[in-house]
């Protein structure tokens, strides 16, 4: 697919080019949260999340592993979910798992991926409060993967804009994050739908 506007960094094209699926995936997301009343419910939503990131990731390591985000085992979100789980119900033999995932055959297509993985975390931090008000007293060790980084934040999603930057420096590469991301979104909301429209 081309697109005219290339010429822009690819940090703002993904955002203008992936904004509609993004505002579908959050008002998807957006009734579950609100709807929010126990712990239960909360667990529910992080194993959605869990079943998602998950294989995600393990489809995008081998891509970046050794690429443009050097700080990518940091950036790891499947096992603060894990771990968020545990606090919740102790910890979890088995976990459903996504199958329709977007198609991660390149580095470029992995970012795509992971910018959306990463941009969750600027929304985590309104979530991880809408939690906090829906369960007051829910212990802070359950809400890792909704903190994020925490006052690291900020920082952790401006560096990985820049990499995205210097990465994407080139059409087909910008094409290929921008196909990712929006398939990201698109398979994400379609995983949401599965999971949490039946509870």
């Amino acid at each position: 697919m081309f697109h005219p506007d290339l010429q822009e960094p690819v940090t703002a094209l993904l955002k203008k080019q992936t904004a509609q699926p993004h505002a579908q995936l959050e008002a998807l997301l957006l009734p579950h949260l609100q709807a929010i009343a126990n712990a239960d419910d909360y667990a529910s939503i992080l194993t959605a999340f869990h079943g998602f990131f998950a294989p995600l990731e393990r489809a995008i390591a081998p891509w970046i592993s050794t690429g443009p985000i050097p700080d990518w085992h940091l950036r790891r979100k499947a096992t603060l979910l894990r771990d968020d789980l545990a606090v919740l119900h102790g910890p979890m033999l088995s976990l459903p798992e996504a199958i329709d995932l977007p198609d991660i055959s390149s580095e470029a297509s992995a970012l795509g991926a992971l910018y959306v993985m990463e941009g969750s975390t600027l929304g985590g931090r309104a979530i991880a409060q809408m939690v906090r008000r829906a369960l007051p007293g829910i212990p802070e060790n359950a809400l890792s993967f909704f903190t994020g980084y925490g006052p690291a934040t900020g920082t952790m999603w401006t560096s990985f804009q820049l990499a995205l930057t210097s990465y994407g420096d080139a059409e087909d590469r910008q094409t290929e994050m921008i196909e990712a991301a929006n398939q990201t979104f698109k398979t994400f909301g379609t995983w949401i739908q599965h999971r949490l429209q039946a509870r």
